[in-house]
This record gives C-alpha cells, structure tokens and sequence, in this order.
C-alpha cells in the first residue's frame, strides 16, 4: 500500500467520526467558558481551531496506518537456489544486517519441515542478498525446487539447540 490508498482508506473509513468528535468537544467546552453572542472573530478563531485539530487528528490516524503496514511482516523471496554453491539469493522488503541467521523450511502440503539453516553473507549492488546455507537437515536434491516449495524465516527453532538429531 502506497501512502495515496493509506489516504484514502482512512478518509473513508475515519474522516467524519474524526470531524464529528472534534466539532462535539469543542462545542461543549466552549459553550461553558465562552458566551460566542458577543465577538465574530472568536467564531472565526474557533473554525480555525476545529479545521486544525481535525487535520492533526486526520494525520495522526494516517501515520498509525503506515506504521502498522511497516510492522506487519517482512517478507523474504528466494529467487534461485545455487545447489553446488548452497547459497540463495533471496530478495527482502526490509533491510538485513549481514550475518542475520534464517531458516529455510521446505512446504509439502500444510506442513513446514525444517531443511536449512542460512546466513546473509553479502547485499549485492541489484538488491538481492547472498544467503550461504550453513547446516542442511533434510535430503536435498538438485531437483529440488526451493523457488516454489521453500520458505524463509528469520526466527531459528528451538529444537536445533536442544535436539540430537540436528547435531553432527
């Protein structure tokens, strides 16, 4: 989502309530501190508080949007497996620090089975990052088709520390 339909979606979804709201509180406090019969310009003064206030509030809303895209996840692309080499080029949405530990999980069906462990060695200069596999655990085959079946995680199980079976 681009910040335009982030816009949008909430003039559409919040833009009157928003209004609303402000025009409601500063209706009451003002009625009980301020007799509005007597000057114009205080009239003014107060549509020019309203139409602020709605516009900080309009902003405000717009930025809480963004950042709970921004978090929402981070996705990790495997772009092509180098078999003889074990590395991945992999393409993320966010930026990586060298040396970041992944996870490399073949899909069959509904379930994830661990088959690597990998690490970022290198950003290249098109955006892609090298992820060199340090340890494999399940049987791996040129065939195999990690561009369709694989899924990358940047959360390392558990199990992998714990378990004698991963050891070698």
């Amino acid at each position: 989502m681009d910040l335009k339909s982030i816009t949008k979606k909430v003039c559409r979804e919040h833009l009157a309530y928003m209004a609303i709201a402000v025009i409601g509180v500063l209706s009451s406090i003002v009625t009980l501190f301020i007799d509005i019969d007597q000057q114009v310009t205080i009239k003014w003064l107060l549509f020019s508080i309203c139409i602020y206030l709605i516009t900080v509030i309009f902003l405000l809303r717009v930025l809480f949007e963004i950042a709970v895209l921004k978090g929402a996840h981070q996705k990790i692309k495997i772009i092509k497996y180098y078999h003889e080499r074990s590395v991945l080029a992999i393409r993320c949405t966010a930026d990586m620090p060298i040396n970041t530990m992944l996870s490399v999980y073949i899909q069959s069906d509904d379930y994830e089975e661990l088959f690597a462990l990998a690490y970022i060695e290198n950003k290249q200069e098109n955006g892609l990052y090298s992820a060199r596999i340090s340890r494999v655990f399940a049987d791996s085959d040129e065939s195999l088709d990690l561009r369709k079946r694989g899924i990358i995680k940047t959360t390392l199980p558990y199990n992998i520390l714990t378990l004698e079976s991963y050891n070698e």
